[in-house]
């Protein structure tokens, strides 16, 4: 069975391995030369093409990319059956506990032990190289931007929390505009996706936005997915359409908002597209005993759970005017600092002094 993969990112790494597990001819197809000896050597592929059309806003399918032959016969008919489950990539695929995979009709047991065997260890190495292709989507602030070594970062979830009128909505608003930007402007050269669980989504906003970085304002409007989810069933349909239309074209950035409101669902297969995640969360006072004394402390909703499952958590909190405080709470490559920015007609700004 012959197939392709592009690009050597998240998705390529784990796909070479899953294809090869499977019994495929693998053929790498990059934009560039410098990977070839990766993915020969260290990942086994077949063959590698170096295609310069191959970039980071084409369009394709992961699953497909596999068995490009439609004729392929039951290799066709099980991918149909991942899909059809709301397994769209090789990753969503490993990241899948062995009895779910064991649960879909058409998968033997003998190919689902060959894909959990590929997707076991990598070399630290191979992860260096997934993390220099990550990309930083501008906050529309420089000073907050410096905080976060660049702005919000694909493949990852990034939480930001705080009290009523802190931020939070105005920043989502900021980086659905930003996320579309070219690459060299601290954008994303993608679309945004949206799910909406409080009614707080305003186009308006992204128009006034859109002005403020040169962008048609009805361009940047079809280039967001907007979704109300009303109920907790509602946005786990909601998630597993996300990942359907991810295959299907570039987006860059999936926002929550918020992901409490309804209940905690699990988002992290998303980041294996390499979008940048941002779920929003609310606060609740913690009251004890020393509440009495002081100002009572605020924490986020949902406890360790929300904790683990974000990898870059940022507090909001406001100060006068339209200023406001963005604080890294916790994160793996970032150090725990401040920066101030201020909320306007234009989004996310600089704080004028």
């Amino acid at each position: 069975m012959r197939g392709g993969i592009l690009g050597l990112g998240g998705v390529g790494h784990m796909g070479v391995k899953i294809a090869k597990a499977m019994g495929h001819h693998v053929t790498v197809i990059s934009s560039s030369d410098k990977k070839r000896v990766e993915a020969l050597e260290h990942l086994g592929a077949d063959d590698y093409l170096a295609n310069a059309s191959s970039s980071i806003g084409g369009n394709f399918d992961p699953f497909m990319s596999l068995t490009a032959n439609e004729a392929s016969g039951i290799a066709s008919l099980d991918i149909k059956k991942l899909k059809d489950a709301g397994l769209c990539t090789v990753e969503s695929v490993a990241y899948s506990p062995r009895k779910e995979l064991l649960q879909i009709k058409g998968i033997s047991e003998a190919k689902v032990d060959k894909i959990i065997e590929a997707s076991m260890f990598s070399l630290a190495s191979q992860l260096h190289a997934q993390r220099l292709e990550i990309i930083q989507i501008t906050s529309g602030s420089r000073e907050l931007d410096k905080v976060l070594e660049g702005g919000i970062e694909t493949g990852s979830i990034t939480e930001i929390y705080g009290e009523f009128r802190s931020g939070k909505t105005q920043l989502c608003h900021t980086l659905y505009v930003t996320c579309q930007l070219p690459l060299d402007q601290g954008g994303g050269e993608g679309k945004a996706m949206y799910i909406d669980a409080e009614g707080t989504f305003r186009p308006q906003r992204l128009l006034q936005i859109a002005d403020r970085f040169g962008l048609n304002g009805a361009a940047v409007l079809e280039n967001v997915a907007y979704a109300r989810a009303y109920n907790t069933d509602h946005q786990s349909r909601l998630l597993l359409e996300a990942a359907s239309m991810m295959v299907e074209t570039r987006f860059a950035l999936m926002i929550v908002d918020s992901a409490t409101a309804l209940y905690r669902t699990d988002f992290s297969g998303r980041g294996e597209f390499g979008v940048a995640v941002v779920i929003t969360n609310q606060v609740v006072a913690q009251v004890d005993g020393s509440a009495i004394f002081a100002r009572p402390q605020i924490k986020p909703i949902g406890g360790n759970i929300m904790a683990h499952a974000s990898t870059t958590r940022l507090a909001l909190r406001k100060r006068r005017g339209d200023e406001r405080i963005c604080k890294v709470i916790s994160s793996p490559c970032l150090v725990e600092a401040e920066a101030r920015f201020q909320i306007s007609a234009e989004g996310v700004t600089d704080v004028k002094d």
